[in-house]
């Protein structure tokens, strides 16, 4: 495939031991940062919608509110998971199996796009969202092709994940690899280059983001200098780009795949961060 050109304009993340800017970079540096203890802030969301999170959905939001726009601006939105609801999805299972009747709001709020929903009431926005269970090049590439079609100058690509139930553990491991050995949200904002500034205007003002293409290419060989050692193959694929990102010195990363694997090239740089504390 031909490439494809995003702006990485903004981002923010949170784990359940990482929370800060500060705490995210010195990751990236290979250091070992202060642990922090804590729950995800989702104060502006209202209390009732509030409830309805489960701890993947309260993890997501609280990485995608600091990088939205005020509530007058619309903004479309792709939500990517490999599991989404699994947690509550097997809480259901359970309860068919012991003949129980389910929890309507349980039921409802499984789905692949109910974090998506929910934060759509919040902001009363009526964009569309988008809910995948792809890969981050895929990801990226479908919200790309949103902005493309919609004309938009902007998306929000909302990227979670946690460990996944103790009775799908093994199964998980045997048949598609280890999943994340700990809970994660990621939020990139990302803007299209039909609008972007000119690749000396990055320079002028470093904090404007990073312009990066994206295309296919064949999985590298072990041996290859972009598989450094900081790209651990068993870490979530979002928090190796964000490494990436991250590492100013780095200005290729490709992120091998089953089929083919994801290439990235920066072509302009600086970033931005939105701590989610």
């Amino acid at each position: 495939m031909s490439s494809t050109s995003l702006i990485i304009k903004d981002w923010a993340a949170w784990t359940p031991s990482i929370h800060s800017t500060e705490q995210w970079q010195q990751w990236a540096r290979g250091q070992e940062p202060a642990q922090s203890d804590g729950t995800p802030n989702i104060s502006v969301i209202p209390p009732m919608l509030r409830r309805r999170l489960s701890s993947l959905g309260k993890m997501a939001l609280s990485v995608a509110f600091p990088l939205l726009p005020n509530s007058e601006d619309k903004l479309p939105c792709v939500f990517s998971s490999r599991h989404g609801e699994l947690e509550r999805t097997v809480g259901l299972l359970q309860a068919l199996a012991k003949h129980e009747p389910l929890s309507p709001m349980h039921f409802s709020l499984s789905v692949h796009n109910a974090i998506g929903g929910v934060i759509a009431i919040a902001r009363k926005d009526s964009s569309s969202i988008t809910a995948l269970a792809g890969d981050l090049g895929s990801t990226f590439l479908e919200a790309a092709a949103i902005m493309d079609e919609q004309s938009s100058p902007e998306i929000l690509c909302i990227i979670y994940d946690e460990p996944v139930p103790p009775i799908y553990a093994k199964q998980e491991h045997a048949e598609q690899g280890p999943g994340p050995q700990e809970a994660y949200a990621i939020a990139f904002l990302l803007g299209s280059t039909n609008t972007a500034p000119r690749e000396d205007e990055f320079a002028q003002h470093p904090n404007s983001g990073h312009q990066l293409t994206l295309s296919i290419c064949e999985s590298p060989t072990s041996d290859s200098p972009l598989q450094t050692p900081s790209n651990k193959p068993d870490e979530p694929q979002a928090l190796r780009f964000l490494k990436y990102l991250l590492t100013p010195n780095t200005s290729e990363f490709i992120l091998p795949g089953d089929r083919h694997a994801w290439r990235w090239v920066k072509t302009a740089s600086g970033i931005n961060a939105s701590a989610t504390q």
